[in-house]
């Protein structure tokens, strides 16, 4: 657990650049020990390193904005991580060898705040006894589950449930606590996972609505806004990329003419994309006669990966095969994860999202019949 204390935050200067400062104070015995400090954003990006020295470290420099940052320290076979917002109040953190208290800004004590309670969350959550869904299809053996086992499955559940309930109000509060700010939009992209999923549309707008120009101009929540492009009845964006031959394709090419066409987004390393693949073979083989579609795009970054895995998914013949190394559809489109897939109907606005087990083959069946 991350304890804070609060330092009086001054209105962000609009001219730039920011200087920012992160001091610590750790036990001598680290000295030595590298400290690396992260901006994070979509993904973890390196800022600087410095070494232990004396029992402290120190980062300072300019910045363009507040950002959202992770401090790790070497500690002889791990690393221990601390985060904090890099702003024009400066960051003082005190490590005692078992925790960090942080001081900093309005913004590092929510960025605190927010790692706490996901870390209670972890603590509340309870794992089932029995081996998941996930566990048995890994090792490829059958279990049979025992009455005891789905009894205790379902309380695990219930339980669960709730603990997810308390988790997801705490983060909703703390974004509309902050929506002028670089946290309010770090956590509403990890509430939200940047997939605009339709149910969650109202509080997401309405969210959006009322935040500042700091939190809307954060990678993270463009994200958000391009992910918008992924919700039911929305027209579906163009894009063009490469097959194995090189030979270069547009979704619009397949769009149209009555056709109905899943644009499933996946990779080789991607378990869950894998999985979903039994489902759509089986839609393609019953459907595409009679009108349907699939345009598969990897974001693998190597080649050789993707083909391998499309050989041994038997998917090379599975429509339109894409490439897309440079994961150009995860940014036209806001995806933070995979699997992704979109049903786009012949008018060429989406019919549903997210498709995953028999979704694909509900929304068919009633679409081009059984």
């Amino acid at each position: 657990m991350v304890a804070a204390t609060f330092a009086a935050t001054t209105a962000c200067n609009e001219t730039n650049p920011l200087i920012y400062s992160v001091k610590g104070n750790v036990p001598d015995s680290l000295n030595g020990q590298n400290v690396t400090l992260y901006a994070c954003e979509i993904k973890d990006k390196k800022i600087a390193t410095t070494v232990v020295e004396n029992g402290t470290f120190e980062f300072s420099d300019t910045i363009e904005s507040p950002l959202v940052a992770r401090v790790a320290i070497e500690t002889g076979g791990k690393k221990e991580d601390c985060s904090c917002v890099l702003d024009e109040v400066p960051v003082v953190m005190n490590y005692n060898g078992k925790e960090f208290i942080v001081t900093g800004s309005r913004r590092t004590d929510a960025i605190v705040e927010y790692y706490n309670i996901r870390e209670e969350h972890n603590k509340n959550y309870r794992k089932s006894k029995a081996p998941s869904l996930y566990e048995i299809l890994k090792s490829g053996r059958k279990h049979q589950f025992t009455e005891e086992e789905k009894r205790e499955m379902e309380e695990v559940k219930v339980h669960n449930k709730m603990v997810d309930d308390a988790f997801l109000n705490n983060l909703e509060e703390l974004v509309k606590r902050n929506t002028d700010n670089v946290v309010g939009a770090y956590v509403f992209d990890y509430l939200y996972d940047g997939n605009g999923i339709d149910e969650e549309v109202t509080l997401q707008d309405s969210i959006l609505a009322v935040a500042g120009k700091e939190f809307l101009e954060t990678p993270m929540t463009q994200r958000t806004l391009a992910a918008k492009r992924q919700r039911i009845g929305q027209t579906y964006t163009d894009f063009e990329l490469p097959d194995n031959d090189g030979k270069m394709h547009r979704l619009s090419d397949y769009v149209g003419e009555g056709k109905y066409v899943l644009v499933d987004v996946w990779a080789s390393w991607c378990m869950g994309c894998r999985m979903e693949t039994p489902h759509v073979k089986e839609a393609y083989a019953k459907y595409h006669d009679r009108g349907f579609e699939v345009v598969m795009v990897t974001i693998d970054a190597d080649k050789e990966d993707w083909l391998k895995a499309m050989d041994k998914d038997g998917v090379k013949e599975l429509g339109c095969q894409l490439f897309d190394p440079s994961s150009t559809i995860r940014d036209l489109y806001g995806i933070s994860s995979i699997p992704c897939s979109m049903l786009i109907g012949p008018d060429g606005k989406i019919i549903d999202n997210d498709l995953r087990n028999d979704d694909l083959e509900n929304n068919l069946s009633k679409l081009i019949g059984k």
